[in-house]
């Protein structure tokens, strides 16, 4: 999904030209942030229930009690930007704060 959807950016961004594409980059963004809030909801909503059938102390689906949330978020960001830096040759800058 990933792939397609920067490949798509890419052909909209070409077509239009640099200066058009940014009158229009608010919505694009827009239409990408929903489209992921919404798909990140439903995986975490399917596979919470999927795993909800095992009882284990400390975990109540996937959510457990004792979690390094800050290390897990810097190592999606590094991840993230060494994907788009390998894909696209730049990356946005990631700060987990």
């Amino acid at each position: 999904v990933r792939r397609t959807l920067g490949r798509a950016v890419l052909e909209v961004r070409t077509a239009l030209g640099d200066e058009r594409y940014e009158e229009i980059r608010t919505e694009v963004d827009l239409i990408f942030d929903r489209f992921f809030i919404k798909r990140i909801g439903l995986r975490f909503l399917i596979q919470h229930y999927i795993e909800s059938a095992e009882q284990m102390p400390g975990v109540s689906g996937i959510i457990h009690d004792n979690v390094a949330v800050g290390q897990i978020l810097r190592t999606a960001a590094a991840e993230a930007r060494a994907a788009c830096e390998e894909e696209y040759g730049i990356a946005p800058r990631v700060e987990v704060i």
